[in-house]
């Protein structure tokens, strides 16, 4: 028991270093994408016509720069990387469940689209 025990372990502590290092990728992804975006939008703002200020309110402007970066890299940081890993994790226990325990996995594959239908009711 205490060797399972180990290896339970082990793979917990490698998943939380493995995951901790793909966000941590995906926040500096995220924080460079940004970053270049804001410096292309400083560029394109400069490069405007004077009527364009005139228009547009100018106090306005760095509230609605912050707002929309900070959309952005909160989408490119948090929610892409939530759903790779979700999806990455969900097909690896596919894959794992098919390999070493067929027969249950076969029986849980032919209630799927039972449990998707009624996701799909209550879901919505």
């Amino acid at each position: 028991m205490s060797v399972i025990a180990s290896i339970v372990m082990l793979i917990a502590l490698s998943l939380f270093v493995f995951s901790y290092m793909f966000f941590a990728f995906w926040q500096h992804l995220a924080e460079n994408i940004t970053t270049d975006l804001r410096k292309r939008y400083i560029a394109a703002l400069m490069h405007q016509e004077i009527g364009y200020f005139e228009v547009n309110k100018v106090e306005q402007i760095p509230a609605q720069i912050a707002e929309i970066f900070d959309t952005v890299q909160a989408s490119i940081g948090e929610k892409i990387a939530n759903l790779i890993f979700a999806i990455s994790t969900c097909l690896s226990g596919i894959i794992y469940a098919m390999v070493f325990g067929v027969a249950f996995a076969g029986s849980c594959v032919a209630y799927l689209p039972i449990l998707l239908m009624i996701i799909g009711v209550f879901g919505m």
